[in-house]
């Protein structure tokens, strides 16, 4: 095997024939040397050595400018890797609001090339109380903002590497009561805005879902669920409707007696079934808002019927219907099917999991009724 040196690497003669131009090209992040081959087939072992310099000149005009801090650098990740590439305009705006409120007051002053896993781990530790939603958002943001600065030469080590946020104990699902469910149903007939909480809690839909919903989509019983209205990456709460909800695949929700009595009673005047203003759908926001004060009506409405009743004792409260998210209408729609079938891969489809991991959070209900189940065993 031939051997010489040419320019920065070593130039050898491979048992095949070929000549191998190796050459040394940076660090990993172990410490140990990262190396790189080139080959050709010439006398002379030139045509390897040119194939670096080409690599090399390719890789020098994509160079992005080294010397950047982490706030400078995190404002032209979002905007190169997540605005426009396939990220939804609602998770965009998420990526924004956790670097910048997150990330860049801890590191934003620092150099891409001076972050350690130490920075990494004090943020992780400052953000502990987050929600593990939010620590998951930060998590994604600082992987992505390291990979793709390491990708870019703007650092010679990714310091999330091995780092991780600690996370909170799951929760069981928030979800409303059997006296709210009462409560709620009683006094939805008599207020105009009574169907959209109707509309949730006997569907399990997100309220993506619900606002994308056409006539076309119901067939009397079941409704094909194969639209989301999601936010655009414009400023302001701006919607489009988008084809396939979250988990990528259209599915059917199967409606119950209750649930068809409700959509056939509602009238058909825009083709969509939850219509917003004009010839439009209705948007989450407004439908939120809208939501939120039928609650904050039915709860103005038990306190003026408990005070009426009267005769009441020194330390009695009025019911009340704890103002739960829309959200919290699927959860409870999972949480009261899955204790009534028992079939978790009936609340799976229904509600449109991919993973039957996500519809075991609703088991705790499951486990109560099994305890009264098995309570009543006897040998």
């Amino acid at each position: 095997m031939k051997q010489a040196t040419y320019g920065d690497g070593s130039l050898y003669q491979r048992k095949d024939g070929r000549w191998e131009y190796r050459v040394r090209i940076g660090t990993k992040s172990s410490g140990d040397p990262d190396y790189k081959s080139f080959y050709s087939r010439d006398k002379t072992g030139r045509s390897a050595k040119k194939q670096f310099i080409d690599w090399q000149r390719e890789r020098d005009q994509q160079k992005i400018e080294v010397n950047q801090t982490v706030a400078s650098w995190s404002e032209q990740w979002l905007t190169t890797y997540k605005q426009g590439r396939g990220t939804s305009g609602g998770n965009y705006k998420n990526y924004c609001v956790y670097v910048e409120n997150h990330i860049v007051p801890h590191i934003g002053n620092l150099m891409m090339g001076d972050v350690r896993q130490a920075h990494i781990e004090q943020i992780y530790r400052s953000e502990a109380k987050l929600s593990n939603s939010a620590l998951n958002y930060i998590k994604l943001c600082l992987r992505g903002i390291f990979k793709s600065g390491l990708k870019n030469h703007l650092c010679t080590e990714d310091p999330t590497e091995d780092t991780t946020p600690v996370w909170h104990a799951s929760k069981s699902p928030e979800y409303f009561s059997r006296e709210e469910m009462e409560n709620l149903l009683d006094y939805i007939p008599r207020d105009k805005d009574g169907y959209l909480a109707e509309g949730l809690l006997y569907t399990g839909l997100r309220i993506g879902e619900a606002c994308a919903l056409t006539w076309d989509d119901y067939d009397g019983s079941t409704l094909l669920v194969h639209r989301n209205a999601a936010r655009t990456d414009e400023k302001g709460m701006k919607y489009f409707i988008k084809e396939c909800p979250k988990g990528k695949k259209p599915r059917e929700v199967v409606l119950d007696p209750a649930g068809v009595a409700l959509f056939e009673r509602l009238p058909r005047t825009s083709k969509w079934i939850f219509a917003g203003d004009g010839s439009s759908f209705m948007s989450p926001d407004l439908y939120r808002r809208r939501y939120y004060r039928f609650i904050d009506r039915l709860n103005a409405g038990l306190a003026a019927e408990w005070v009426q009743q009267g005769n009441h004792k020194e330390d009695e409260e009025p019911p009340y219907v704890r103002k739960l998210s829309p959200h919290k209408c699927r959860h409870t729609y999972g949480s009261y099917l899955l204790e009534g079938c028992h079939n978790l891969r009936t609340v799976q489809d229904q509600l449109g999991h991919s993973r039957v991991t996500t519809t075991e959070i609703y088991t705790h209900s499951d486990i109560k009724s099994r305890k009264i189940d098995v309570s009543k065993l006897k040998f």
